[in-house]
């Protein structure tokens, strides 16, 4: 069986509630509208630390802020531990971050 292809799209202040595709009246969103038709759209998300570099550690080592040692934007080394994108690497995956 194929890999499934994966991409993972975060943008900081911008609720899934301005997509067009998800009821918005004004914004137009319709590239992300048919990548959401398409694939897996989460409309429900949780993050235990709302600020935007401490929740990114957390999506990208699996490790809770109290772990990961960042709760106040401090420019510290990521832990030495896997991150998600060498995790897909090592599955085989071309992972990128732009």
């Amino acid at each position: 069986m194929p890999q499934p292809n994966v991409l993972l799209i975060c943008v900081d202040h911008w609720p899934g509630r301005f997509m067009s595709g998800l009821g918005h009246p004004a914004v137009q969103t319709p590239t992300l509208d048919q990548m959401a038709r398409n694939g897996v759209l989460f409309t429900n998300a949780y993050s235990a630390t709302p600020t935007c570099m401490p929740a990114r550690r957390e999506l990208f080592t699996g490790m809770s802020a109290r772990n990961h040692g960042d709760r106040d934007f401090l420019d510290i080394p990521f832990p030495k531990r896997p991150r998600m994108a060498q995790t897909y690497r090592d599955a085989g995956y071309q992972a990128y971050a732009v």
